[in-house]
């Protein structure tokens, strides 16, 4: 009975996941795991400082933004003209 369940739920399966290779992704996740880790710290830590500088100097950051857009856009217009 067993093994009809888990032949029926193989078709079943196959037919809409038969030609991902979901087993094969999954290993490749799993074989990465050191490097997704590295990664996802890295993210964090980046993300973390960026906040921390952003909270010191967050006027001049936007200011400097707003003026640059300004000038690029100028430039840009100068370029199409």
């Amino acid at each position: 009975m067993q093994t009809e369940v888990v032949a029926q739920f193989k078709a079943e399966f196959d037919k809409y996941f038969g030609g991902l290779n979901l087993a094969g992704y999954l290993a490749d996740i799993v074989a990465a795991r050191e490097v997704l880790y590295w990664a996802l710290l890295t993210a964090f830590v980046i993300g973390f400082l960026y906040l921390v500088v952003l909270r010191l100097c967050g006027g001049p950051i936007v200011y400097a933004t707003i003026v640059g857009l300004i000038i690029g856009t100028a430039y840009g217009g100068l370029m199409l003209y």
